[in-house]
């Protein structure tokens, strides 16, 4: 073995890929999806009341606030684009 691959003179084993197999696995996947949700709460109930003042209150038209939050969610998708342009 090289030496990059020991440490202290003790070969570094593989990670294993059980850790993301069978009944334990389920618990870790959805305990590291539930981190999001108290992100996506906050935006929904945010865009939400968004949406409702902006269509009611301010009497915006509700194409342009759709447009206007889903820029602000995923700017790629009415901005620039990534792929390169053809000049």
């Amino acid at each position: 073995m090289s030496k990059s691959n020991q440490t202290q003179g003790t070969p570094v084993a593989p990670q294993s890929t059980a850790y993301y197999r069978g009944k334990e696995a389920i618990w870790r996947k959805s305990a590291f999806g539930c981190g999001t949700v108290g992100y996506n709460l906050i935006w929904m109930v945010v865009s939400s009341y968004l949406m409702f003042f902006m269509t009611d209150v301010a009497l915006v038209p509700a194409t342009a606030v759709s447009l206007s939050l889903i820029h602000i969610s995923e700017p790629t998708r009415l901005g620039r684009s990534r792929m390169p342009s053809s000049a």
